[in-house]
C-alpha cells in the first residue's frame, strides 16, 4: 500500500515491482517509447490511436516485435498496414515509433541468400553482427562497377 507521506523516489521501486509483474512489457526504466496503442484489427489493416503520427512512420507493435507503416491518418486514430501477418495480435497492444525511413541490415553475409519482403533473410540465422551495416530503401543506388557475370 502506497501511503500519502511517501515520496515518489520512494516509491519507485514499488511501482517499478507492480508494473514488471502485471505488465512485464513495459518497464520505467525501457528506453522504448510508446507512442500508442491498437484499438482495432481488421482484415489487414490495424486502427490505433497514435496522436502526431505522420503519414509513412514506422512503428513496432509490442511484444509481437511486429513492423507496421501508417497509411492513412484520421486525426488521432491511424490505419496501419502490418508487413507481417496479424494472426496473434490482440487490441491494447503498445506501438513504439521506429523512424520515417524503413532501412535494412546488410553485409556480405547476405549475399547469395534470399530476403523477405522487409529486407530479412530467409532460412538462415543471420543476426544484427553478421549485418553490421544499415541501409535506407530509399538511397541512392551504388554507383561502383559491379560484375555480374563473366
Amino acid at each position: 500500500m502506497i501511503l500519502e507521506h511517501d515520496s515518489v523516489l520512494e516509491r519507485y521501486p514499488r511501482i517499478q515491482k507492480v508494473l514488471n509483474s502485471t505488465v512485464p512489457t513495459l518497464s520505467l526504466n525501457s528506453s522504448t517509447r510508446y507512442e500508442g496503442k491498437i484499438t482495432n484489427i481488421g482484415g489487414t489493416i490495424i486502427k490505433a490511436r497514435l496522436p502526431k503520427a505522420r503519414i509513412g512512420a514506422f512503428y513496432k507493435i509490442e511484444p509481437s516485435q511486429r513492423l507496421a507503416e501508417v497509411i492513412a491518418i484520421d486525426e488521432d486514430e491511424v490505419f496501419l498496414l502490418p508487413f507481417e501477418h496479424i494472426s496473434g495480435m490482440y487490441c491494447g497492444q503498445w506501438l513504439s515509433y521506429q523512424g520515417e525511413e524503413f532501412k535494412i541490415r546488410v553485409g556480405d553475409e547476405l549475399l547469395g541468400r534470399l530476403v523477405d519482403g522487409i529486407g530479412r533473410p530467409m532460412g538462415s540465422n543471420i543476426t544484427a553482427p553478421y549485418l553490421p551495416f544499415e541501409r535506407s530503401l530509399y538511397a541512392e543506388p551504388p554507383r561502383s562497377f559491379i560484375k555480374a557475370g563473366y
